[in-house]
């Protein structure tokens, strides 16, 4: 696990809401703090796509369905978060946590989470990284290729950040 502090927050917060820089990572939940408490769930609920007439497969990368991820995709959820975070007046502090899928990082058939947490609280941007493993492992090689993984992920991006 690493923390990583944004050099400057505007780059990161135009990227997470205006491109589509994160919009093929997995939403897995959020807080918005402004004039209320925004609390949301990223995971799927099934049940709106069965009674909506959609699929519960995703057929759009292959010809084979696949079942549909537990979490939404962040491009399914920023347009919410847009609505809530744009303005003058910047929120008091927000939490949001990535996973990342497969068709992104590769497959890791240890890994049981791979995640990132955007952080922001007094004008400051966080990131942390969690890596979670299915078994016990005495040691944290694929903990260490997953923090690589999002410092090469935000540098590539042009994000610059101090640890």
């Amino acid at each position: 696990m690493i923390t990583l502090t944004a050099a400057e927050t505007g780059p990161l917060m135009k990227a997470l809401l205006l491109s589509e820089t994160f919009d093929h990572f997995l939403f897995v939940e959020g807080e918005v703090k402004t004039f209320m408490t925004f609390s949301v769930s990223g995971r799927r609920n099934s049940l709106w796509d069965q009674e909506n007439g959609e699929a519960a497969e995703d057929t759009t990368e292959t010809s084979e369905a696949a079942p549909r991820p537990e979490f939404v995709e962040w491009k399914e959820a920023k347009p919410f978060f847009l609505q809530i975070m744009k303005g003058k007046r910047l929120p008091l502090s927000f939490s949001l946590t990535f996973s990342c899928p497969d068709s992104i990082c590769g497959p890791d058939p240890e890994a049981a989470g791979r995640l990132f947490n955007l952080r922001f609280l007094r004008r400051q941007l966080f990131v942390t990284t969690g890596y979670t493993q299915k078994t016990f492992v005495p040691h944290h090689d694929a903990e260490h290729v997953w923090d690589e993984f999002v410092r090469r992920f935000l540098a590539d991006n042009g994000f610059a950040f101090e640890e």
